[in-house]
């Protein structure tokens, strides 16, 4: 019994140095390479300090400088003075477009307006005044009173809507500064078959722009 375990004592030792041998030369290490001390590091070249005649012969490029315009500043400026933006924006031959339609807009105001107070005055005469003599019956002053207050209205409403235009036009100009609109930009418009989220195909138009 005791020769039976020494001998199974020896064997577990056999077996539990082999594999102790085995791990030490499978995790030895690669022997780590070092550098030669005769490898020498290449220096960063070092700057030549130029004398003011050669710095002035040095050839200097000019490159066009982007510097987009604010639209927020431009439409402030259009708001305060009409024309005021465009003149931000450089775009100077608006402004006489702009003026000439509130020329007219204030004319049209005025014209219908003074026509108006004729018309009202007269209407008003006609019906309260038994002494009044007017040139027309009350039926022609009502309608030209009607008439020229709606057409002073619309002209209001012109106005408006010109001032609120030169608004938007500084504004989305100032945007567009620096849009690129050179000749690499193609824009085409062709037919397509265009796919429906039911599994068919309808006819359409297609938008194409290509960047050359």
């Amino acid at each position: 019994m005791i020769k039976a375990r020494l001998l199974y004592f020896s064997v577990y030792c056999t077996v539990l140095l082999f594999c102790f041998c085995s791990t030490a030369v499978a995790q030895e290490e690669e022997p780590v390479r070092t550098e030669s001390s005769d490898y020498e590091r290449p220096m960063p070249p070092v700057p030549v300090p130029l004398d003011e005649d050669q710095i002035d012969d040095l050839p200097i490029e000019v490159v066009d400088s982007l510097s987009p315009l604010d639209p927020g500043t431009s439409a402030f400026y259009s708001a305060v003075l009409p024309g005021l933006g465009q003149a931000y924006n450089g775009s100077h031959w608006k402004i006489p477009i702009i003026y000439i339609g509130g020329a007219f807009v204030a004319y049209s105001v005025n014209f219908n307006n003074r026509q108006y107070s004729t018309a009202l005055r007269n209407l008003r005469g006609i019906l309260y005044d038994p002494n009044f003599q007017a040139d027309r019956d009350q039926n022609f002053y009502q309608r030209a009173t009607d008439f020229y207050r709606r057409n002073r209205d619309y002209s209001i409403i012109m106005g408006g809507l010109l001032y609120g235009l030169n608004i938007v036009d500084a504004y989305v100009d100032a945007h567009l500064q620096d849009f690129d609109i050179n000749d690499d930009l193609a824009v085409r418009l062709k037919p397509a078959l265009i796919p429906t989220p039911g599994g068919f195909t309808g006819t359409g138009i297609a938008l194409t722009i290509h960047f050359k």
